[in-house]
């Protein structure tokens, strides 16, 4: 996060700086970008940055988190226009995503962003949401705010789940959806597996029912022991 320097600049001058991080990333993945191509573009010294943020990190996560609470916002309201059912309205936010990604004057950041986030950075994201006991390594543990108001606003008369195995299930869901992405722009990059918006909803659409409704036949799965 900015330091107090970074949000007591004038306003002008920190949309310049995150500005040029945003050109930056645009225009290279994370692991190509410098802090020196993001100074040369800000016209600020390097001094200066390392006291606006710690490190590259930093800047690129702040960034994120604008695109981050916009995604929040919208799975919140479709959430409760589906009065609870969890599973539509992560198949309608999905939707929404990739109208927005296919016309957005940040698609190319985007990309760079779902293109080269591995599980260490889903991690890195889902974290800042996910407050971990350090007893339970990387299960999910108290959620934010966000999320428990997510957890509240569902529907578990729709779930064969505990209100303890919501949190394990919803950080699943969410890194499903963040892969998903990912693979929709790997698809859009490769020529021959170049899919529409509508062909990788359906895909998603799929995968989400199978999520949701399993894929064995009924009567042929196991049970499970208490």
């Amino acid at each position: 996060m900015p330091s107090k320097t970074f949000l007591g600049l004038p306003a002008e001058k920190q949309v310049k700086i995150i500005a040029a991080a945003r050109e930056a990333f645009s225009q290279a993945p994370y692991s190509e970008v410098t802090i020196t191509d993001i100074i040369k573009l800000a016209e600020i010294p390097r001094g200066s940055f390392y006291q606006y943020f710690k490190d590259k990190e930093d800047i690129y996560f702040y960034l994120l988190e604008t695109f981050r609470q916009d995604f929040k916002d919208i799975l919140s309201n479709n959430l409760q226009e589906q009065q609870g059912d969890l599973f539509a309205a992560f198949s309608i936010t999905f939707h929404e995503m990739l109208k927005f990604l296919s016309t957005t004057i940040d698609r190319r950041l985007l990309q760079n962003i779902f293109m080269e986030m591995d599980y260490r950075g889903y991690q890195h994201l889902l974290k800042r949401e996910f407050h971990h006991p350090h007893h339970q390594g990387h299960e999910p543990g108290h959620l934010s705010e966000w999320q428990q108001s997510i957890k509240d606003q569902t529907d578990f008369s729709k779930l064969r789940v505990s209100q303890d195995e919501f949190d394990l299930m919803l950080h699943m869901l969410l890194g499903f959806m963040g892969q998903s992405v990912a693979r929709y722009f790997m698809a859009q990059r490769d020529p021959e597996r170049k899919m529409t918006p509508e062909l990788y909803e359906h895909k998603f659409d799929l995968l989400l029912d199978w999520f949701e409704h399993g894929v064995l036949k009924e009567n042929a799965g196991r049970e499970l022991n208490a």
